[in-house]
């Protein structure tokens, strides 16, 4: 596997692990059945302030991926992938 590949597959895998930290701590809050049947806004506050940066992060990560998946992937397609962009997609990550 190319290592811009690599790390886009452990980033993208980290972002979708950033939801369960600050999802258990909602579902804590309105419990599950509450969860579902009133959902919260996109960024309502959390009772603990540990639970809104954690979900603040997880925002942060979704729309840093957005940038930097089609760039890794750019870059093998383009067959241009060399040291710098390895390194680069590393220090991403």
């Amino acid at each position: 596997m190319p290592n811009e590949i690599y790390w886009l597959t452990l980033t993208a895998a980290l972002t979708a692990l950033l939801v369960i930290p600050y999802a258990v701590a909602r579902i804590s809050e309105v419990g599950l059945s509450g969860l579902f049947l009133n959902p919260p806004p996109g960024d309502a506050a959390f009772d603990k302030a540990w639970a809104h940066r954690a979900h603040r992060a997880h925002m942060n990560a979704i729309e840093t991926l957005v940038v930097f998946a089609p760039l890794a992937i750019a870059v093998q397609v383009a067959g241009s992938a060399n040291e710098v962009t390895a390194m680069a997609a590393a220090t991403y990550f």
